[in-house]
């Protein structure tokens, strides 16, 4: 789902270009530690579904592995013979690994490359085609679990996207509003797209990531923000018919370093 984000002006401060550096070291332990975390919930959430798919019969802990920089990974193959006829297979790998790595893959399939450049981490995605009509697909877990480090990343950078609910919870009916900020860290002048819905993406599904939303470049606005300064913007996301907890997923479509601020926030919604 897409949400839309008709804009309401609420406060506007002024601002020249990205800072070279972030302001933030980044703890390669801390990196590889919140990886490794990542692919343990990926497993899980895999492992879960073997009651679903007979593909994932041998589907165990020896498909958890360790490579050579020290990330967890997963690697799994089974082949699904009748006979003496192979049938069919399912493969998939889901690897972090340096950005530098050299690590060789033979693709036939459906594979994602994502890099984290603050982190000096890539992840490596990879499943192949089936003529199965039931047949699981990784990429939803794996993008799941792997946006907290698209969140992560974002600390890293000279401007820090917040994202927040005008409310603790909203009545069922009730308009929901969520408030945008970006605050400028760093000790310069920073010119940047203006807060509105023509640089900001938003989703309520945990699969799509910010290359996934059908965006095309917007012809965004540009201000400029002082050091410590502050820009924030108020977007109505509407109703909702029933109590339920909502995840939000944003993206704010200006690089630093290859890379886009995002945040995920939380919504209540009661009777």
């Amino acid at each position: 789902m897409r949400l839309t984000t008709p804009l309401i002006a609420v406060s506007l401060l002024i601002a020249t270009s990205l800072p070279a550096v972030a302001e933030k070291m980044v703890d390669p332990e801390v990196t590889r530690t919140l990886c490794n975390q990542i692919i343990k919930q990926v497993y899980k959430d895999i492992e879960q579904q073997k009651p679903k798919f007979p593909d994932l019969e041998l589907y165990n802990l020896i498909a958890l592995k360790e490579n050579d920089w020290g990330y967890s990974y997963i690697k799994y193959h089974y082949v699904d013979i009748q006979g003496s006829r192979k049938k069919d297979e399912l493969k998939f790998l889901i690897e972090f690994l340096p950005i530098d790595a050299e690590q060789s893959y033979e693709y036939d399939g459906t594979h994602l490359e994502y890099s984290f450049p603050l982190l000096n981490v890539k992840l490596v995605v990879y499943q192949n085609d089936s003529a199965k009509q039931e047949q699981i697909e990784v990429m939803p877990f794996v993008k799941r679990h792997a946006r907290k480090l698209l969140d992560y990343q974002t600390q890293f950078m000279p401007v820090r996207f917040r994202l927040y609910p005008e409310q603790e919870t909203y009545r069922v009916g009730e308009e929901v509003t969520l408030v945008a900020e970006l605050d400028n860290l760093s000790g310069a002048n920073i010119k940047l797209k203006d807060l509105s819905s023509r640089s900001v993406a938003m989703t309520d599904d945990p699969s799509k990531w910010g290359f996934d939303l059908g965006r095309r470049p917007r012809n965004a606005g540009t201000e400029m923000l002082r050091p410590n300064g502050n820009l924030k913007r108020k977007f109505r996301i509407g109703t909702f018919d029933k109590p339920q907890t909502k995840f939000i997923h944003a993206i704010y479509l200006m690089e630093f370093r290859g890379a886009e601020p995002t945040i995920t926030t939380q919504i209540n919604i009661v009777e």
